[in-house]
């Protein structure tokens, strides 16, 4: 069955989503030099995952896959990117704390838009899946120095 423009801007703005929380964990490694690397590891994974998601939109237009109509609503992924964007507004004006940043960012990581997005998705093909899978690992160290660095 074919995808219609709405699926392909859904999925687009999946990629969007991972997109602002990047620009946002970038933003934070210019606000919090001590932890330069560790934002800008953050940013890099996000990006990395935005990719993804557009590859695999890409096999999905071209006849390689499906895609879960139903898998997320569009005003969910808009509300929590304007939230995004909103971070991102606060933080310019004035640095937030170092806890709050590292508490919002695990909030967002928990979200389930960040957590399930891949879930999008119907029946990937192996490679996808093996990607999925590189990139949670890949991104493993850095979630856990972030619950480490909330416990301080």
């Amino acid at each position: 069955m074919p995808i219609s423009e709405f699926q392909i801007f859904k999925v687009d703005l999946l990629a969007q989503h991972k997109e602002a929380i990047a620009q946002l964990y970038q933003l934070y490694s210019e606000k919090f030099p001590d932890l330069h690397d560790f934002w800008k590891g953050m940013a890099g994974e996000k990006i990395k995952q935005a990719e993804a998601l557009r590859g695999q939109l890409e096999k999905v237009k071209a006849g390689q896959g499906d895609l879960d109509r139903g898998r997320f609503q569009v005003e969910g992924i808009r509300a929590s990117l304007n939230f995004i964007i909103g971070q991102m507004q606060a933080a310019r004006q004035q640095v937030p704390a170092m806890k709050a940043a590292l508490s919002q960012a695990a909030n967002t990581e928990d979200a389930i838009i960040e957590k399930r997005c891949f879930e999008v998705f119907l029946n990937p093909p192996a490679d996808f899946v093996a990607s999925v899978k590189a990139l949670q690992a890949s991104a493993r160290p850095l979630l856990d120095q972030l619950k480490n660095l909330l416990t301080k």
